[in-house]
């Protein structure tokens, strides 16, 4: 058994994108990561792989769209106020544990 390929990840994300479902989809796997992670089958590593694995390709989706929505949004602005901000020094380093402490906690 094997994670999916990055062609597979590419496939899936630009049906994600054409579709204009991404936050559905983020929804609908971190769920099933979370349901995976309390369930303790045989296959249970190779499932919480794979579903990390298309977790993160979504979260970095997420990410570029956003980086392009603040891009156009900087770029609407003008030239006068073309410094950085606090936030855009940021680190974009979302940890999936993270998000998924988070679900488990309010569900």
């Amino acid at each position: 058994m094997s994670v999916y390929t990055d062609y597979q990840i590419s496939e899936y994300i630009w049906s994600i994108r054409q579709s204009d479902v991404l936050h559905l989809e983020i929804d609908r796997i971190s769920t099933s990561l979370v349901d995976a992670e309390n369930d303790r089958k045989k296959d249970h590593v190779y499932e919480v792989r794979q579903l990390t694995q298309i977790f993160r390709a979504l979260l970095t989706e997420k990410a570029r769209q956003e980086a392009v929505y603040e891009m156009s949004n900087h770029n609407s602005r003008g030239t006068q106020d073309t410094g950085t901000r606090p936030a855009d020094n940021a680190g974009s380093g979302v940890r999936v544990r993270n998000i998924l402490k988070e679900k488990i906690a309010r569900g």
